[in-house]
């Protein structure tokens, strides 16, 4: 913590998350946090790519969100990562593979991450998602898990919206949801047991955080 509140970088985007608000227990259930919580910085994204409404940077700085550039969090070149060659955005109502107007996190930014981890031995991760539509017919999600071991999820690899799971030395393991809800493991969740928070979810919120009151958790 006295690391990033100390860096003019990440600074301005860090929120200290404790515990789920409990007003709402019809739609969001409790959940156990680290005793210690869980530091998200948000929103880190390319600050270049702010175009028109369809870029996601201009989302985030139409709803006062501080945009933090990835570009300013470089790590060394030497540093290994997964990097899968197809990494899905949304953009204009579709889902597409490597769009140049949303693009995906470039490698020395993900390599500054893992750097962190393992100066800190802590679990470090970047989540994106991003729904063109309240009914996810068009999402882009994926995740890079730094921790006990690098994980890699991304989904619509497949054409289907199943997730892709990437582990160094193995091949590509597609999983497969169950049941005719095809959201009933998002990334979000499992990318949440890598700091040990099992997360319980109602399937009539599918927007986990949707109106969620960030400036309550503002460090």
């Amino acid at each position: 913590m006295s690391f990033l509140k100390s860096d003019p970088r990440l600074s301005p985007g860090l929120f200290h998350l404790r515990h789920l608000p409990s007003k709402d227990k019809k739609e969001m259930n409790q959940n156990r946090y680290p005793p210690a919580g869980i530091v998200v910085i948000r929103e880190v994204c390319d600050p270049n790519k702010i175009k028109d409404d369809h870029d996601e940077a201009r989302v985030h700085q139409k709803s006062n969100a501080p945009i933090i550039s990835w570009w300013n969090l470089q790590g060394r070149q030497s540093t290994k990562i997964i990097y899968p060659s197809s990494i899905p955005t949304v953009a204009f109502g579709k889902v597409y593979l490597n769009h140049e107007n949303n693009p995906p996190p470039p490698p020395e930014f993900l390599g500054f991450l893992k750097e962190l981890s393992l100066t800190y031995n802590i679990p470090v991760a970047f989540y994106h998602k991003y729904s063109a539509y309240e009914d996810e017919l068009a999402m882009a999600e994926y995740a890079w898990l730094f921790g006990a071991q690098d994980v890699v999820y991304i989904r619509h690899l497949d054409g289907l919206g199943n997730i892709t799971q990437f582990l160094h030395g193995s091949d590509p393991k597609i999983m497969v949801d169950s049941g005719n809800d095809n959201y009933s493991q998002p990334i979000f969740h499992l990318l949440m047991k890598g700091y040990g928070v099992n997360i319980e979810r109602r399937f009539t919120n599918k927007h986990y955080f949707y109106r969620f009151n960030w400036d309550d958790y503002r460090i």
